[in-house]
């Protein structure tokens, strides 16, 4: 179904028991607050995964949809392993690249996206890199007004099948906004964020048929707000 600017939340947004604006791509599940939800990605937790946060809590997501293989929300009964959360789950797996070698461009209402990806026998990466045009598209429409909000993300992934039990995989998630406004009183408003992430995963298959995942994992989240 179509949603704006090619964003994954927007498009869960549309399950049964989710609520969210048309304005922010934050949503609620049941009543609860939007930060009682856990959202992962490919087995990693993510905090405020969104850009132009200053703009009704974010109007679009960090992770390009074009990257997600499955999406499972769970919006109750979820088991013990999702740690304290009391509202829903939401988990997100990126896609297994396809054999070969393959490079797509895009551009959408809100942004413009480069993907590749390709995979041998043992070997495959996935890459994307997103870049917004939303200031020129304010420019044009509104010439007298001084806002100019940006953003950018880029996400890589690379995996290396060890044998067939054991499978090695490196991560790493990068984004950043920036919004400047000038009123006509000449008082300025300037505000950035980023999220920086990155991540090893061992999947490991035991001859006992247990799955076993160990994730190793770094983070960083940046705010900056002044006027």
């Amino acid at each position: 179904m179509p949603f704006v600017g090619q964003d994954i939340y927007r498009a869960v947004s549309r399950l049964p028991g989710v609520s969210a604006s048309d304005f922010s791509a934050r949503f609620t599940v049941r009543g609860g607050d939007h930060d009682e939800i856990l959202v992962t990605l490919d087995g990693l937790e993510l905090y405020e995964p969104f850009h132009l946060k200053d703009l009704g809590g974010g109007v679009i997501s960090i992770i390009d949809v074009g990257l997600i293989q499955g999406v499972d929300l769970m919006t109750g009964g979820f088991p013990a392993e999702y740690g304290d959360r009391e509202t829903a789950v939401l988990e997100m797996r990126t896609r297994t690249p396809r054999e070969g070698a393959l490079t797509r461009a895009e551009i959408g209402i809100m942004q413009a996206t480069l993907r590749a990806e390709g995979a041998t026998d043992k070997f495959a990466y996935l890459a994307s890199g997103r870049i917004s045009h939303l200031d020129q598209a304010v420019e044009l429409f509104n010439p007298d007004d001084d806002f100019s909000p940006d953003f950018f993300d880029a996400f890589g992934k690379v995996t290396y099948q060890v044998n067939d039990r054991h499978q090695v995989s490196l991560n790493g998630l990068l984004a950043a906004d920036d919004i400047v406004a000038v009123d006509q009183a000449f008082d300025r408003f300037e505000s950035r964020y980023a999220n920086g992430y990155a991540w090893g995963t061992w999947n490991a298959s035991l001859a006992s048929g247990t799955q076993v995942r160990t994730i190793g994992h770094v983070g960083q989240l940046f705010h900056r707000r002044q006027g």
